[in-house]
C-alpha cells in the first residue's frame, strides 16, 4: 500500500503543525524515508502538534473539558494503482485540567551552563470565569535547581480569564538533564496554594562542553 496523503485538518479552535518531516541540507524530508509504502501488518504513527488559536487560548475556560480537535484525511493506493480514501469523523480529546490557575512557560533555554544564572519566562493565567485572585509567588530550591530572587513576592490581583508574565532567574548546581521545579502560587483570598513541579527540563553542561559544542 502506497500512502499518498495523511493530514490532520484542525478544528476552528486550533492551529496544527505537522511533525512527520525533518530538514536536511535545506530540503524537507519525510521521517518515513523516500518510499512511503506500508507492508502487510505494518504500523505507522503520524505526529501533529496542536496549539489553540490566540483568541481561544486567551479565554482559558473555552477549551476546558472535551474539545473537537479536527479530522484525519488519509489517501492511499494499492499495488494495482487503485485509489482509496478515508476521512474520519471529528476527533475529540479531553483537554488537560489546569484547575483555577494555569502556569505555562513562554521561554526557556534548551541548554544552560553549570552554576551560571539563566532566565525563563512564565505565564500565569486565572482560569476562573468569575473570581479574582490575589497571588503570592514562592520559590523553593531543589537539590539541583536554585532560584535567584526573593521568595514570597506579591503578584497582586489577577482578574478572571486574565494573565500575567513573569521573568525569573535560576541556576543549576548539577550537570545533566534537570527538572525545573519548586514554584508555589498562593491565593490569599482562599488561602489555597498551587504547587508546580516538573515544569520543564533543561540540559545542564559544563562551560568547557558548551564551548566545544
Amino acid at each position: 500500500m502506497f500512502m499518498e496523503k495523511v493530514s490532520l485538518e484542525p478544528s476552528i479552535m486550533y492551529n496544527v503543525a505537522e511533525l512527520n518531516s525533518v530538514n536536511q541540507a535545506g530540503e524537507c524530508v519525510t521521517t518515513f524515508g523516500s518510499r512511503t509504502y506500508l507492508q502487510p501488518m505494518d504500523t505507522r504513527q503520524y505526529l501533529y502538534c496542536l496549539k489553540p488559536k490566540k483568541e481561544f487560548a486567551e479565554k482559558a475556560g473555552i477549551i476546558k473539558g472535551v474539545t473537537v480537535i479536527g479530522k484525519l484525511d488519509i489517501v492511499w493506493k494499492t499495488n494495482l494503482g487503485e485509489r482509496g480514501r478515508l476521512q474520519t469523523s471529528q476527533l475529540q480529546r479531553m483537554a488537560p485540567g489546569y484547575g483555577d490557575v494555569r502556569l505555562s512557560l513562554e521561554a526557556i533555554p534548551d541548554t544552560v551552563i553549570l552554576e551560571e544564572p539563566f532566565h525563563i519566562t512564565c505565564k500565569i493565567t486565572n482560569c476562573s470565569s468569575e473570581r479574582t485572585m490575589d497571588l503570592v509567588l514562592e520559590m523553593c530550591n531543589t537539590n539541583s535547581i536554585h532560584w535567584c530572587g526573593i521568595s514570597g513576592r506579591q503578584l497582586g490581583k489577577l482578574h478572571p480569564s486574565s494573565s500575567l508574565c513573569l521573568a525569573l532567574t535560576l541556576l543549576s548546581s548539577v550537570q545533566g538533564l534537570q527538572s525545573v521545579s519548586g514554584l508555589r502560587l498562593t491565593d490569599t483570598f482562599l488561602k489555597r496554594t498551587y504547587e508546580y513541579d516538573d515544569i520543564a527540563q533543561v540540559c545542564v553542561v559544563s562551560s568547557a562542553t558548551k564551548v566545544e559544542s
